[in-house]
């Protein structure tokens, strides 16, 4: 994590497994690497991502990349919206978009 003035970036690296609790269901291992940049002005902030994930049970890249916009309306709450693209060969979704508030607490 690098902080210089109003700029926030994040980088990371994680690894995801899970097993299923049916038979009818797979396993899931999937390695992502994360890169999320935000900028902030006011009580507001614009952000852009990029995930690199590859899903070892498809054995496909399911990547994506996405805006964030948001805003602080109180000072534990926070709104944002981003809109999103997906890329690579084993893809969940095209397109999307992700509206939520995050509480601090």
């Amino acid at each position: 994590m690098i902080i210089y003035r109003r700029y926030l970036w994040f980088s990371s690296l994680e690894y995801q497994s899970s097993f299923a609790g049916s038979n009818n269901r797979n396993t899931i291992n999937t390695t992502l690497y994360e890169n999320l940049l935000l900028r902030y002005f006011g009580k507001n902030w614009i952000g852009a991502d990029i995930a690199f994930r590859y899903n070892a049970t498809l054995d496909g890249f399911q990547n994506n990349s996405y805006l964030e916009f948001g805003r602080k309306f109180t000072p534990n709450n926070m709104f944002y919206i981003h809109p999103s693209v997906a890329f690579g060969g084993q893809k969940a979704y095209n397109y999307g978009i992700e509206v939520g508030i995050l509480t601090l607490f």
